[in-house]
């Protein structure tokens, strides 16, 4: 009987573990337009560099023109020969949309609605339940590459 409660725990610890602690795959093939949108209108760079973006989606309510996605964006900035980490932040999205798929613009928690516990509540049902289930982040693979990128062809960027 001790085994049996013991094993029970240990699953019901790494069960519970595994749900505080998701990690979305951005999109395999992620839409341009998002990824432009997020970049020039999420974060800002505050060290003069360059804000890379990637994102995953959580789900779509296409009659009401709303995109929701977990976003990551990371700036990164020259500092002499090589480049490093700026400003960045990981946060959920609510993009909205027209009928072709223009991004009009977007909402987004801020630091109060987290301090206040409300971040969740401009979410519908479905959303919200993700997001209350524990952090969610991005690899950022996509991110450090696309960086790399372009600091090999941009020589003089920031």
């Amino acid at each position: 009987m001790k085994k049996l409660i013991i094993g029970l725990i240990a699953i019901t610890a790494i069960g519970a573990g595994c749900e505080q602690n998701r990690i979305l795959q951005p999109e395999a093939n992620p839409d341009q337009k998002v990824i432009t949108y997020l970049e020039a209108n999420i974060q800002r760079p505050n060290f003069g560099g360059q804000v890379f973006c990637e994102y995953a989606k959580l789900g779509r309510k296409q009659y009401l023109r709303h995109l929701y996605i977990w976003a990551i964006c990371q700036e990164y900035y020259r500092q002499g020969e090589t480049f490093t980490t700026g400003s960045g932040v990981s946060l959920a999205v609510d993009l909205k949309t027209d009928n072709d798929g223009t991004i009009l613009g977007h909402t987004a928690p801020t630091d109060e609605d987290y301090d206040t516990g409300k971040a969740f509540d401009m979410f519908p049902p479905e959303i919200s339940s993700q997001l209350k289930t524990g952090a969610l982040s991005i690899s950022d693979d996509k991110i450090i590459s696309r960086a790399k990128d372009y600091f090999k062809t941009n020589k003089n960027g920031s």
